[in-house]
């Protein structure tokens, strides 16, 4: 029986009691999360402070974590939203993708009053219900043409993107103590079993 590095309180294995153990992540599964300890925090400060002090961390790390393809340990990085020095406002995804945020729709005005519309969707689906949401006002458009008329295009954004990377602050600066206590949990908790297995071999 341990107490947890959190609120002290004794960490219990009754699954019925929130202060029961609760594995923890070394490093916030933010950034990864590979390796977790147990004995370390019970389960009511595992969640309370991955609420606040971890999800502290990961925001301020996640546009990091994309650009370099973090592999979490549980679920994907989220994508995220921003803006490249050309005014381009894409959304980065896990595993290195991108795609616009938003479909881009523009709507021209022809010499022969008739309307232009240019759609650029990020999928067929999207097109198509752009398309649909356009036949409402024009009944005499066919969107199985205009969809079959559609070029796919990949191209590479104009603009540079701009990250600014802070670290630290009251709520994230407390996950990465939380995570310099952890290691070094794990580092006392792996010499003391080597110890024990040694003194045994003797």
């Amino acid at each position: 029986m341990t107490k947890c590095a959190i609120c002290g309180n004794q960490i219990s294995n009754d699954p019925a009691d929130p202060h029961c153990d609760s594995a923890e992540h070394i490093f916030p599964n933010a950034v990864g999360g590979q390796k977790s300890i147990s004995g370390f925090i019970c389960r009511k400060c595992n969640s309370e402070t991955g609420d606040t002090w971890d999800a502290a961390l990961a925001t301020s790390m996640q546009s990091l974590g994309l650009m370099f393809g973090v592999q979490r340990d549980r679920g994907e990085m989220p994508p995220l939203k921003t803006v490249t020095t050309e005014g381009e406002r894409i959304t980065l995804q896990a595993e290195g993708g991108m795609t616009l945020t938003n479909p881009e729709f523009k709507k021209t005005q022809r010499p022969d009053g008739s309307m232009e519309y240019n759609i650029k969707a990020r999928s067929v689906d999207e097109a198509r219900r752009i398309l649909e949401g356009l036949k409402k006002k024009h009944p005499e458009l066919d969107v199985e043409t205009a969809l079959a008329d559609a070029t796919a295009v990949e191209k590479y954004p104009e603009g540079d993107f701009h990250f600014a990377f802070q670290f630290g602050g009251p709520e994230g600066g407390r996950s990465m103590v939380k995570t310099c206590l952890a290691f070094a949990f794990s580092v006392l908790a792996g010499t003391s079993a080597t110890r024990r297995r040694l003194t045994s071999a003797i």
